[in-house]
């Protein structure tokens, strides 16, 4: 079910989702996490979820990333790193969970609980094909193709998205020369403004950046990346630990028995190939990342359009 005006329903922790008898799914449309048909790969995770707890699915689209916290929570962050000194408006939050390649970051979880991280992911540059600048050829060390990645930027008006982690100015772009410019549009819209000129180059996030080179394969190229690599996860309001708590044995139950390779594979089959060890079979998430060194962290080679 699809909803763009749901009616008014605080959210709450586990009992009061299955007293409901619904759990209200907050995303976006972009990429291939949350589609306009209302699949993806966090629509049917979360919609597994809600299965696995007894309840029915229900999607909330929404077009403004902004709204994530006040979504969840009736209350938004007066700021990028201080918790908001307003109460909360119950009117506000329409609801229970969110997850739309949602990056999982210390700012972030002063005002929300998040899951186990559900998928690795990076912020990349991607250009038009034939623009002249050549894309880095990536090592062993992330924080070195960032900086490599960067520097190739000067003079390059870079499109991003503010309010999210797509927002050039988050990564010094403009102390190396580069010129950052915000995009008015929906994140699912940075690539056709990019193809049509509105910028030069475009952050995306890595697996949104994959379906993009699948789209437009003849048109772009990924240049390098502009941060290290992160985690992305499902977000949830602070008061409701036991319904995070159930996602994440969910999660786990998902991992073991290959929900999460099958739909990494539909959606964003790239990230087994640069981060296998994020993938591993292993006990706890902690380790997931500390089982094996990570891949490139872009393809190796020509980019994809050159």
């Amino acid at each position: 079910m699809v909803c763009l005006m749901p009616p008014w329903s605080a959210a709450g922790d586990l009992e009061d989702v299955k007293q409901r008898g619904v759990l209200r799914h907050m995303g976006s449309i972009y990429a291939g996490f949350v589609t306009p048909t209302g699949t993806g790969f966090d629509a049917k995770l979360i919609r597994g979820f809600a299965k696995s707890i007894g309840v029915r699915y229900e999607i909330v689209l929404v077009r403004d990333p902004a709204i994530l916290v006040k979504g969840l929570t009736g209350t938004a962050p007066s700021g990028p790193e201080e918790p908001s000194v307003k109460p909360p408006n119950h009117a506000d939050v329409i609801a229970d969970v969110a997850a739309a390649g949602i990056t999982i970051t210390e700012e972030r979880k002063q005002h929300l609980l998040f899951s186990d991280p559900t998928l690795p992911t990076q912020v990349w540059v991607l250009t038009k094909a034939a623009m002249p600048v050549k894309p880095i050829v990536p090592g062993e060390n992330a924080r070195e193709d960032v900086t490599a990645t960067i520097a190739l930027l000067s003079g390059v008006t870079v499109l991003g998205k503010e309010h999210t982690l797509l927002d050039p100015r988050r990564y010094g772009i403009d102390r190396f020369g580069g010129i950052t410019k915000l995009f008015g549009g929906s994140i699912a819209e940075l690539v056709p403004a990019l193809l049509v000129g509105e910028g030069e180059a475009v952050l995306l996030d890595l697996p949104a950046a994959s379906q993009a080179l699948e789209r437009w394969s003849l048109h772009l190229k990924v240049i390098g990346p502009v941060a290290d690599w992160q985690n992305m996860g499902v977000a949830f309001a602070r008061d409701s630990p036991d319904l995070t708590h159930a996602f994440n044995r969910y999660l786990e139950t998902c991992r073991k028995d290959g929900t999460i390779l099958r739909l990494v594979n539909a959606y964003f089959p790239i990230l087994l190939e640069l981060r296998p060890d994020f993938f591993a079979t292993c006990n706890s998430c902690d380790d997931l990342g500390k089982r094996a060194r990570p891949g490139p962290s872009v393809p190796p080679g020509k980019a994809v359009g050159e």
